[in-house]
Order: C-alpha cells, then structure tokens, then sequence
C-alpha cells in the first residue's frame, strides 16, 4: 500500500486541500461565518496527515480566507475569495484587536498568560449575546501604515475591541472601517471613542493609603523602568498619598537584565518587617516564574502588586492586577457599549474608580480592590 510518506506527489496534496476549501468558500458550501471542518475530519477526508492539513489551512489564513478563533476552530471569512461578505455572520463577531510594541517588550512569553484569560473573559461575555470573539494581533507600526488586520479587511467581523499600545492614529485608522470601536485600556486617547479605562492614579493612591496607615515603617515602591503611562499614574499616585499623609517616599527601579533582578531579589528579603511593598507593572517578571521553583517568599510583608507578580508565593502576596481588576469587569462593560453601538447607541466612555477594603487574614493584611458598575 501506498502511503501518504512515499507517494510522489504528496507535497502537493496540500494544495488540492487548500483549492478544495476555497472552492467552498466560493460556491457557498462554506459562507462566511461558518466553522470549517477539523483538522482531523479533513485529515480523515483526504487521507493525508494531520500536518499536510495544517499546512494547507496555514495558507488559507495567510490568504485571509479563513480565521482560526482560539478554542473554537477555523472559519470562513467571506463566502467568496472576491470578498461578498455576510452581513449577519459579520455582526456576529466581534474581533479583539491586540496592538503589540515592536520596540520593546521586556514580558517576552510570560506576556500570553496574562492575555489568554482576558481573551476568555470577553469571549464569555460576548457569548451572553450570541457573539464570536476573533482575536487579531498587530503592531503599531502596521497599524499606523493602514494595514488592518486580515479579519477587518475580509470583513468578518462587526465590530472591534482594541487594546494594547492605543494611540489617537491607531483608533483612526480602525474606525476609518466604519465598525463601531471600543478601546480597553488605560492610555490617554483624545479622540471621540467609545473607551473603558481603570483609574491607575486613584488605585495607587488608595492602595499606598492603606498600606501606609497600617505600617509604621517605610513602603517602598518597586519599579521596572516605567514605558508605560499607567506605570507612570500608578507611581504619581503612590507619591500622592505618601505627600497627603506626610510620610517619606522610597522609590528603587531594577532593569530588565539578570543582575537587575538579582538586585530586586536581594532588596525584597532585606526588607525590615514593619516596612511594606508596591509591586509597579512589570516589575514581577524579574522575579521569576513560580514554575522554575524560584519563589520569594516575602513572609508577613504586606504586598500590593500591580499584575501578575511571577515568582512570588501566590499564598502571601496580596494582588491588585491592573489586567483583571473587578473580577471582569472592564471586560464586561466593554462588551456592553458594543452591543450598544451596534444598536446604534452613541459612544461613551466609562473610567472606572477603586473602593479599597482593608482586612487581616493570618496576621497579613489584604486589600480587597471592588469596582462597581457606574449608574
């Protein structure tokens, strides 16, 4: 028997699996919207691997015929290759639309676990109205060149959140798409958007507060080299209260480099224990990742940390996550002014502000961060 490995033409099976797609694609057998046929079932169809389907379908995205929507599958994006579009299928999804930096980003692969929950966050709220969530990185130079992303090009999706490194450019070339926009973030934008933000300044300022009424030493106020403007709110905030309540500031930055986060390491277990701690963005990931067994323990410190702090005893840190802060809910509000976009709601912007409770628990003392819907 002939097998897919010593037939002579197999290199190109992928391209007849590919054309039959896109046949499909043309005469309606898969419109726009619908899921395509799993790897395994067109592996199974065409007797061939599973990695000369891949193959084939990484060619039909890269031509923007198809979509992969992560944990769902691959979609159609258009009904035909020329680009006739269905207007339903569109409105059903919604594109999450990720602006990257390519100048700098000192997260490296850490940066994708922080994204693949938020990414289920929104899915899980634009499930509650029917709606898909594709999810499309770019970067800010492609994006300020007018190179959209192949899912707002074809037409697939019927509307777009964006997040990531926003500026006033990137959001005009998105609603140049005519699709209602909402931006997730906490970067200034000046332009009239539809935008759910954080208040970065409010959220150190209480959190220094009270961390600052319950400890007679210093809290200090740890820092990677602040590229971002809510690093820089979350630091103005925390040398507001410590201006407010008449107590001394202590403000120490570690570099991304490996003697930079030896530096932090050796700081933190230093630390005197009536003393307490603010973690800015980005500061963890020089603290290593937990899964490499290289944990700090920071003992009865009271900690907040701004995003994920890797490397330190999840059991002991007291965490305040700019990313996930009200259990969901920027994303939630976000997926709300969509809906009401698509309505044809006009847009609004919605800032959400911090109500800390202070609490002990085992001798430490917790934060507990509540946002609440606005009225």
């Amino acid at each position: 028997m002939i097998t897919e490995r010593t037939d002579p033409s197999i290199h190109m099976k992928y391209l007849q699996i590919r054309s039959d797609i896109a046949d499909g694609l043309k005469d309606g057998r898969y419109p726009a919207g619908q899921k395509i046929p799993s790897v395994r079932n067109l592996s199974a169809e065409f007797n061939v691997s599973i990695a000369t389907v891949r193959h084939a379908l990484s060619l039909l995205v890269q031509e923007g015929l198809i979509v992969k929507v992560p944990g769902r599958g691959m979609f159609a994006t258009q009904s035909d290759p020329a680009g006739n579009n269905s207007n339903n299928a569109s409105c059903s999804t919604i594109a999450l639309v990720i602006v990257d930096n390519l100048i700098h980003n000192p997260f490296g692969e850490l940066a994708p676990r922080h994204v693949e929950d938020w990414i289920r966050t929104l899915d899980k709220h634009l499930a509650k109205y029917g709606r898909s969530l594709i999810v499309a990185h770019t970067d800010t130079y492609s994006l300020s060149e007018g190179k959209l992303p192949t899912a707002l090009e074809n037409g697939l999706a019927g509307g777009v959140l964006v997040s990531g490194f926003v500026e006033d450019y990137h959001i005009s070339q998105l609603q140049n798409t005519g699709l209602p926009v909402v931006e997730i973030g906490n970067r200034p934008i000046l332009l009239p958007v539809s935008k759910v933000s954080i208040d970065c300044f409010k959220t150190s300022y209480l959190v220094t507060q009270a961390l600052l009424s319950a400890s007679t030493g210093l809290v200090h106020f740890f820092t990677a080299p602040m590229e971002l403007y809510y690093e820089r709110q979350i630091l103005q905030g925390y040398y507001q209260a410590c201006h407010d309540l008449e107590r001394d500031a202590s403000v120490v930055m570690f570099d991304y480099t490996t003697r930079g986060a030896a530096r932090l390491r050796n700081a933190i277990s230093k630390l005197e224990d009536d003393c307490a701690l603010v973690l800015n963005y980005g500061i963890g990931y020089l603290l290593g990742d937990t899964t490499q067994g290289r944990q700090l323990d920071l003992g009865q410190l009271p900690v907040a940390a701004f995003d994920v702090p890797y490397g330190i005893n999840p059991s002991l840190i007291r965490r305040l996550n700019i990313n996930k802060l009200g259990a969901g809910l920027p994303e939630e509000i976000a997926v709300e002014i969509m809906e009401e976009l698509l309505a044809g709601g006009e847009p609004r912007t919605v800032n959400l502000e911090p109500e800390i409770i202070t609490r002990e628990s085992d001798g430490i003392l917790q934060l507990d961060l509540i946002f609440r819907k606005p009225e």
